[in-house]
C-alpha cells in the first residue's frame, strides 16, 4: 500500500486512467482485511486515487463501499484548487444625452472616413494620368492590344531554380539564399512523428468509427515505412493507441493492438521503456476470448526484443484476476521456459496457487509447465511449507495437485 501510495503521487495522470480499474480490485480486497492499520491506510491510498481520476468514475465502485470506510475515503481525498470564474460585469445603462453624443461622433468618423476615400481615389486618378503621358500615349487603352504597366515595380528576374523546374523558394531581399527541404522529404527517416501530423492523432480520438480506422491504417503505413530502429519518442501515440484498445468497435481494438507489436519490432530493446504503459493495457484484453490471438501475436513481439524478464512482475496482478487468468496462462506457460533471471518467481506462487483451484481442464494444463520451473528452482518441499498457511481444503487440494510433480525416491 505504501507503493502504491508513492506511485499515485509520482505518476502521471494520463498512465493512471489506464490502470485506475485494476488498483481498485486490489483496493477492495484490501479494505476487508482483518488488520485495521491495512484497512486505513487503504482508505488514504483510494481517497488519493479519487483525487486523481474523480468520484464520477469511480462511483460504481463506491456504492459496494460500506458507509464507515466511504467517510474515511472522501475525508483522504487531496482538496484541488478551483479557479473561480469572475463575476460578470454589466454595462451600466446609458442615459439619453451620452446616446445622442455618440450617435453624433458616429455620423462624424463616418463623413470624415468618405472625405478620406475621395482624395485618396482622385490621387490616384492624377497618378495614372501622368504615367499614360510620360509613357506617349493616350490615356484610354488601345482594344486588341492589352498591356500591363507596374508603377514604381522592380523587374523581377528569373533565378536558377525557376528555370530548372525545382521547387519555389521564398527569398528576402538582403538575406541570403537557403534552400528549403521539400514537403514530402523528411529529416530524419527513424522518427515517425514527423511523418504522422496533428490532424491523424485528432482522427484517434473522433467517435466516428470510420475516421479512427484511416488514421490507424495511415500509422501503421508509417510504422512499415520507417527505417529501423526507430526513435523511441512517440509515447503521445502510444498512450492514444492503449485507449483504443477497450473500443467497442473490434476492428479499432484488434488494429490498435497490432500496431503497438509491430512498434516493438521496429523499435528495438529501446522499447523496454513503454512496457509500464503497455502491459496493463494489453493484459486487460485477455478476458476477451475474441482478441487474444491478436494480442498474443502483438506480445510476442515484444517478447523477441526485450525477453519474458520484465513481463513477470505484472504476471501476478493478471493470474489473480479470475477474467484474464484463463487467457494469460497459455502465453505465459509457453514463454516461462525462455525466463533468465529466476530471482522473481517467489512473486507467482501465491497467483499459481489461485490458479490451481480452477477446475477447468485447460487452465490446470497450461499451469503445469510454470509448477514445473517453480519446483526446479525454488524446490518441491518448499512449495509445500507455503500450503500451510492456507485453509485446510484448500491446501489438501494444492497438495493433492503437487505430488505429480513430487520427486522420484531413488
Amino acid at each position: 500500500i505504501t507503493f502504491l501510495l508513492k506511485a499515485l503521487e509520482t505518476t502521471p495522470r494520463s498512465y493512471i486512467q489506464f490502470v485506475w480499474k485494476s488498483i481498485v480490485q486490489i483496493l477492495m480486497l484490501l479494505l476487508t482485511d482483518s488488520d485495521e492499520k491495512v484497512r486505513d491506510m487503504t482508505c488514504v491510498c483510494y481517497g488519493n486515487l479519487i483525487g486523481l481520476i474523480g468520484e464520477r468514475t469511480a462511483q460504481g465502485f463506491l456504492n459496494k463501499v460500506d458507509k464507515h470506510k466511504l467517510k474515511k475515503i472522501k475525508s483522504s481525498i487531496p482538496e484541488q484548487r478551483r479557479l473561480e470564474s469572475p463575476k460578470a460585469i454589466r454595462p451600466q445603462s446609458l442615459s439619453n444625452e451620452d446616446t445622442n453624443l455618440s450617435n453624433k461622433r458616429s455620423t462624424s468618423g463616418r463623413s470624415r472616413g468618405n472625405r478620406r476615400r475621395m482624395r485618396s481615389n482622385k490621387k490616384e486618378v492624377r497618378k495614372r494620368k501622368t504615367s499614360t503621358r510620360k509613357l506617349g500615349g493616350s490615356s484610354r487603352m488601345k482594344l486588341g492590344t492589352p498591356q500591363r504597366i507596374a508603377v514604381n515595380s522592380p523587374k523581377r528576374k528569373l533565378s536558377e531554380s525557376t528555370l530548372s523546374g525545382s521547387p519555389r523558394v521564398a527569398i528576402k531581399s538582403g538575406s541570403p539564399r537557403v534552400a528549403r527541404t521539400p514537403r514530402n522529404e523528411v529529416r530524419n527517416p527513424n522518427d515517425i512523428c514527423e511523418k504522422i501530423p496533428g490532424r491523424i492523432l485528432k482522427g484517434l480520438g473522433s467517435r466516428d468509427w470510420r475516421k479512427k480506422m484511416d488514421s490507424l491504417k495511415k500509422i501503421a503505413r508509417v510504422v512499415k515505412q520507417a527505417e529501423c530502429p526507430v526513435i523511441p519518442n512517440y509515447e503521445n501515440i502510444l498512450v492514444e493507441l492503449i485507449s483504443l484498445l477497450s473500443d467497442r468497435n473490434m476492428k479499432v481494438s484488434l488494429s490498435s493492438a497490432s500496431i503497438i507489436g509491430k512498434l516493438a519490432t521496429a523499435t528495438g530493446s529501446s522499447v523496454i521503456e513503454f512496457l509500464p504503459i503497455v502491459v496493463p493495457g494489453m493484459f486487460n484484453l485477455f478476458s476477451d476470448n475474441s482478441k487474444c490471438r491478436v494480442l498474443v501475436d502483438s506480445l510476442d513481439r515484444w517478447v523477441n526484443e526485450i525477453g519474458i524478464d520484465p513481463f513477470v512482475v505484472y504476471f501476478p496482478n493478471v493470474l489473480q484476476m479470475s477474467q484474464t487468468s484463463k487467457g494469460a496462462l497459455p502465453w505465459i506457460s509457453k514463454h516461462i521456459n525462455t525466463l533468465e533471471d529466476v530471482s522473481n518467481l517467489d512473486v507467482l506462487i501465491s497467483p499459481i496457487f489461485s490458479c490451481i483451484q480452477d477446475p477447468s481442464a485447460s487452465c490446470a494444463s497450461s499451469v503445469e509447465p510454470i509448477v514445473e520451473i517453480l519446483i526446479k528452482n525454488i524446490g518441491f518441499h518448499s512449495l509445500l511449507d507455503r500450503t500451510k498457511d492456507l485453509r485446510p481444503a484448500i491446501a489438501n487440494n494444492i497438495v493433492h495437485f503437487l505430488k505429480k510433480f513430487a520427486p522420484k525416491k531413488s
